[in-house]
């Protein structure tokens, strides 16, 4: 089952000839379930080659993440002059949960994954049952600023500030700024003569860093997993072990984007560009022994 749903609602504070100014408030809920059934018979390739009669497996997971969003804008127009500003603050808070069962070898092929107790694997400590849960919250504040002065110059320029509590406890915050400039010129006097056939010439320029954090949660911490089980006075005994070393330093990973190009409208009917792009990636995120 995937169920999306979103609420709004938007204030109108200032509204005049020169000024505007609201504020919008959203809340979004992404929520996806998934069960997996699976039952493989006594008379099945498996099971003869493994030597049991049938194998029998439940899960069920769900994910679901909430995200509440606050925008402020706010535009001046001044006539020849253009400034639309917009701040906001983000919060979004996603959790994973699942739980599952498996047994072999059953006296009856009928009751498929509907009696998983009744398999002797259970009885020999050999059947599996786990359960799980991770939760992760990113925070933001931003704000942007556009520029238009005549349809002819465009600037922007916006900073992110988040938070991700994946990240280790003295990184858990990034800076993320981003800036662009692109000029029209065919608004130039002195490219009066080529409208005929050139429409349209806008160069431009951006860069901005972004910061990555969609990985799993707990990668900063130090973890342990299960490793085994084992028969200690006629019990058996789930044993475990380190499964990762703690980094209080893990930080985001920043991706660096630079682009060059031009746009163009010839005649009115064709349109085009030229592109030069180029990204990097600081501080990447990877796992490794150690």
């Amino acid at each position: 089952m995937y169920l999306l749903g979103t609420a709004e609602a938007k204030l109108n504070i200032l509204q005049t000839e020169k000024h505007l100014l609201n504020t919008t408030l959203s809340y979004s809920l992404h929520y996806n379930d998934m069960k997996q059934q699976y039952y493989a018979s006594s008379a099945g390739s498996e099971s003869y080659w493994n030597g049991y009669k049938g194998r029998a497996e439940m899960k069920y997971q769900k994910w679901y993440t909430n995200r509440l969003e606050w925008l402020g804008n706010y535009a001046l127009n001044l006539g020849d002059h253009n400034i639309k500003a917009v701040v906001g603050y983000t919060y979004e808070k996603s959790i994973w949960e699942q739980i599952g069962g498996s047994n072999n070898d059953f006296s009856f092929d009928n009751t498929k994954y509907w009696d998983l107790g009744s398999g002797s694997y259970l009885k020999d400590g050999l059947a599996s049952l786990y359960s799980g849960r991770s939760e992760s919250t990113l925070i933001g504040f931003f704000g942007r600023l556009n520029y238009n002065w005549k349809d002819m110059l465009f600037a922007s320029a916006s900073l992110r500030y988040e938070g991700s509590s994946k990240f280790g406890a003295n990184q858990k915050w990034g800076y993320f700024p981003a800036a662009s400039l692109a000029w029209e010129m065919m608004e130039m006097g002195f490219m009066k003569n080529t409208r005929k056939v050139l429409t349209s010439l806008k160069p431009r320029v951006s860069f901005g860093i972004t910061g990555r954090s969609d990985f799993d949660a707990y990668k900063s911490l130090s973890t342990y997993n299960t490793n085994g089980s084992y028969l200690f006075d006629g019990r058996w005994v789930t044993g475990y072990a380190p499964s990762s070393n703690a980094n209080p330093d893990l930080a985001w990973e920043k991706s660096v984007a630079i682009n060059l190009g031009v746009d163009f409208v010839l005649w009115n009917r064709l349109r085009g560009s030229v592109e030069y792009f180029d990204r990097s990636s600081k501080d990447l995120l990877y796992t490794y022994t150690a």
